[in-house]
């Protein structure tokens, strides 16, 4: 298992470590230990690609994930949405991340927040049918490049569509391609799952990214979740992507980047 950060890129609308520029960040987050990074990028068309990919290379990091949190919080855009337009434009918008995905190495765009949430008065039978369409053109045009949709189950309090493994398995399944899998997320799993253990147990087949954070969005120790319960599920299933850590900058961001990778690797 190697383990990746979330860092931000320009103005932040999420849980991000800095609130710096990202090759500052690179810097500190490389003296710690990690395997790589994860970016969520405000507008990928305005990122210099090169400049970026330049001091991930000096540092012998990879580029875990990309985000595409950014199409809902920032550009309010969302795969559910009533309206068709809005949702062609949420398609676009990822789409645009799985280029800067293949453009900057990495390959995997997670599928969170952008589902997006019920309103206009839909059904959610009618919100389901508009997410299957949505993440089948995403996925189609991910696999001309290799890239991977990670589906990620959000709580029931920032979503109301999605919000657990089983969920997300059932999605995967109907839209059938080799293109969409999962991931799971600890914030998010101790909210709406029974058993840590046992969803990363069913869930392992289609499983290609996990992101940690405690259960009070602080680094993993900080908060109650029993982190070795998850870590044993993790090496059982012979999982061997990132661990991705998505955690509050506290006690500072540098203290948080530090105890996250040096608790979960006391674990291993």
């Amino acid at each position: 298992m190697k383990f990746s950060i979330y860092l931000s890129m320009g103005k932040s609308f999420w849980v991000t470590i800095y609130e710096i520029p990202i090759k500052e960040s690179i810097e500190r987050i490389a003296k710690y230990g990690y395997d790589g990074i994860e970016i969520m990028p405000e507008d990928p068309n305005k990122v210099n690609i090169n400049e970026i990919k330049e001091i991930i290379k000096k540092k012998n990091l990879e580029v875990a994930a990309i985000g595409s949190g950014q199409v809902y919080t920032y550009h309010h855009l969302s795969f559910i949405h009533p309206n068709k337009e809005i949702r062609e434009k949420a398609i676009k918008k990822v789409n645009e991340c799985i280029d800067f995905a293949r453009k900057i190495d990495s390959k995997i765009v997670i599928i969170g927040l952008v589902k997006g949430k019920i309103e206009g008065g839909i059904s959610l039978d009618k919100a389901w049918e508009n997410l299957i369409e949505c993440i089948k053109k995403c996925g189609e045009y991910a696999e001309k490049y290799d890239i991977k949709l990670a589906i990620e189950p959000d709580n029931r309090y920032e979503t109301d569509i999605v919000n657990n493994a089983d969920e997300a398995l059932k999605l995967i399944k109907e839209v059938n391609l080799k293109s969409v899998k999962l991931m799971l997320d600890t914030f998010h799993m101790n909210i709406e799952e029974v058993s840590f253990y046992q969803t990363i147990k069913n869930a392992s087949k289609e499983l290609i990214h996990f992101h940690v954070a405690d259960s009070n969005r602080c680094a993993p120790g900080m908060g109650h979740i029993n982190f070795k319960e998850i870590m044993d599920a993790l090496k059982e299933i012979n999982y061997n992507g990132f661990i991705g850590i998505e955690v509050l900058p506290k006690p500072n961001a540098d203290e948080a980047a530090r105890i996250s990778i040096e608790y979960l690797k006391k674990l291993l």
